[in-house]
């Protein structure tokens, strides 16, 4: 009885995550818009996951966002995950999926580097350290 309550906790905690993550940034603000992006690659190593959320103290709401093509027009839309396969790169891109950050608890500006805590489908979660820099070219 109590090996079969150790085995049923372990088989309900979540698993280690495998997941790496570089490249990663943040777009510096246009002007005085509320709302910048940020960027990075994850690599999974270990079984397929997902990333399903992300925060920072420096911003107000942080959304998985994805843009794409319709009617000949780009068009941006909230994703509620971003789909993680086991042995692949996914990459957050401009143009393509990111993190959207919407509205600022202070200024952000070139220079800084602002922590996000990344959230995974098997309840782990990443700090990641992103340098907000101009946008690239």
């Amino acid at each position: 009885m109590i090996l079969g309550l150790v085995l049923a906790f372990l088989m309900a905690a979540p698993s280690a995550s495998k997941i790496t993550v570089s490249d990663a940034w943040v777009m510096a603000p246009i002007g005085k818009q509320p709302m910048t992006a940020g960027f990075l690659t994850l690599h999974n190593s270990g079984a397929d996951s997902a990333l399903t959320g992300a925060s920072c103290d420096a911003i107000k709401d942080l959304e998985l966002h994805k843009m794409e093509e319709s009617g000949g027009k780009m068009r941006m839309t909230m994703v509620e995950r971003i789909a993680l396969p086991s042995g692949e790169d996914v990459r957050l891109h401009p143009g393509g999926l990111h993190l959207m950050m919407i509205g600022f608890t202070r200024p952000i500006k070139e220079g800084d580097v602002l922590v996000v805590r990344l959230r995974f489908a098997d309840g782990s979660t990443a700090d990641v350290k992103m340098p907000v820099r101009k946008r690239e070219a």
